[in-house]
């Protein structure tokens, strides 16, 4: 995309970005300080989130216990945090302490690379949409779960989720007036005011609120559902029901984390952008959560679901004994291994050579493929 010139005639235009610039220069000036605080404790937490999101993602390829069709999805969300974490907040929080260096250039259609961000968070919540559908047919549906347990199924569903934020952020990078530029007070890039207000609305609502929307109330009816069935109908959850049960309530906690550190930003930004000048820590608050939620959706998981909290210390600790909560065998496809007695390096080995389906506890098969 060429660089974006005001037309020469419209000096109001070109003396409102100058103003603007300005105000950014001054803001940073006065609180210089400040924003090498934002981007010092951003980095740690990127670094922290890249780091503990990893770990989750190990330990769904290593693990036994996890290391199943029915993880392929939350592996993928996992990969996807990893990557906001290394790139996107991180690229955030230093373009931002560039912006306020009056003696660096930077081109007019510098914050196009802000495409790239919102690329990267509407893959995240997209495909978050799409897990959340597969664990409302695994729950409410289970006859109809295996045609979209499959491998092809899983892969469309992967495809599907790319398929809405890239037709989103290509259309935002096509048009002749950037859609994103500097903005006041510190010059995060934000929608450019010039730029087509009803676009800036489909991106919003058709990148992020419409699929948060279908989350909600996909998890809410299990929830309900499950509540219905164990305080009412007096029922109890089959094994591999109670597995499906736990899944989905570890990704709706998640969710409901991810919108607790997703949603200030939006709001503040939208409705009280007048904050970030009375209050300026405001303005780098919310940037902080942004991160934090990242980095901390591996620490949800662990928290809400015994299996991967089991599976991520295996990853930390890396050393003999970390199996001991899978007693009994291990099918390993054509042979069978101790399960008390393997290591970080011989469940690897054993993982990358054999598929691992079934566990064996206690004498008795259990299907992992949820």
């Amino acid at each position: 995309m060429g660089e974006f010139k005001l037309p020469s005639g419209n000096t109001t235009n070109r003396s409102f970005e100058l103003d603007n610039l300005e105000s950014i220069f001054r803001f940073h000036e006065k609180y210089r300080d400040l924003v090498i605080v934002y981007v010092v404790i951003c980095l740690f937490i990127c670094v922290f989130g890249a780091v503990s999101n990893s770990i989750c993602l190990i330990s769904i390829y290593l693990y036994p216990r996890l290391r199943h069709r029915g993880n392929i999805l939350v592996g993928h969300l996992v990969l996807l945090n990893v990557v906001l974490c290394s790139t996107v907040y991180s690229l955030s929080s230093v373009s931002l302490l560039l912006r306020g260096l009056r003696w660096l250039y930077l081109p007019p259609n510098f914050c196009n690379w802000v495409e790239y961000y919102y690329f990267c968070i509407h893959c995240l919540v997209w495909h978050e949409c799409f897990l959340a559908m597969n664990r409302f047919i695994a729950v409410m549906l289970p006859h109809h779960y295996n045609r979209i347990a499959s491998k092809r199924a899983i892969l469309l569903t992967i495809f599907l989720g790319y398929l809405v934020p890239f037709t989103l952020n290509v259309y935002a990078s096509s048009t002749t007036v950037p859609t994103f530029s500097a903005n006041p007070p510190f010059g995060g890039c934000l929608f450019n005011l010039h730029s087509n207000t009803i676009f800036q609305v489909i991106h919003g609502v058709l990148g992020v609120y419409i699929p948060m929307v279908v989350i909600g109330v996909a998890y809410s009816i299990v929830c309900i559902r499950v509540l219905v069935t164990k305080l009412y109908l007096k029922q109890k959850l089959t094994g591999s029901m109670k597995r499906r049960v736990i899944m989905a309530q570890m990704l709706f906690a998640a969710f409901l984390w991810f919108c607790l550190t997703y949603l200030p930003q939006p709001i503040l930004t939208t409705f009280f952008k007048s904050i970030y000048l009375r209050y300026p820590i405001s303005y780098f608050g919310v940037r902080w959560a942004l991160a934090f939620g990242s980095s901390t959706s591996s620490i949800t998981y662990a928290m809400t679901n015994k299996e991967f909290r089991t599976g991520m210390l295996f990853v930390v600790r890396c050393r003999k004994g970390n199996l001991a909560e899978v007693k009994g065998t291990l099918e390993m496809g054509n042979g069978t291994t101790r399960g008390d007695g393997a290591n970080c390096r011989s469940a690897l080995y054993s993982g990358r050579q054999n598929k691992l389906s079934k566990i064996e506890v206690n004498g008795n098969q259990v299907d992992t493929t949820n």
